[in-house]
């Protein structure tokens, strides 16, 4: 297969993987809403190709405007872990709460 229809398929996925994460943090942006939640437990993972090394997931906990408690694993990872009882601000879709993301410019709008 030719290098530009490798390029090209690449470039594509990614510009669909992109526009994917725009629209969704867009619907954070102007639909969520923003708490503080604490840093409940890490869970790590191991990285597949290295046993030794991993990252630390931060389980979340925090409460919803409709006071209801909700624990959610992040899937973004850290090395070394977030200390636990630690505050992260995240924003989190009232329709769904189990949908959230850290409350980061970067992640919800830059990186996409």
């Amino acid at each position: 297969m030719p290098t530009e229809i490798i390029i090209a398929l690449f470039s594509g996925g990614a510009m669909v993987a992109g526009a994917y994460l725009w629209v969704k943090g867009n619907h954070l942006i102007l639909n969520g809403k923003k708490v503080k939640a604490f840093v409940f437990a890490n869970r790590h993972e191991y990285n597949p190709t290295n046993s030794k090394m991993g990252l630390y997931f931060p389980v979340v906990r925090f409460l919803t405007e409709d006071k209801e408690w909700v624990t959610k694993k992040l899937d973004v990872g850290y090395n070394p872990p977030l200390e636990e009882g630690s505050r992260l601000k995240i924003i989190y879709d009232p329709d769904d709460p189990e949908y959230l993301q850290i409350d980061n410019s970067f992640m919800l709008e830059f990186l996409p």
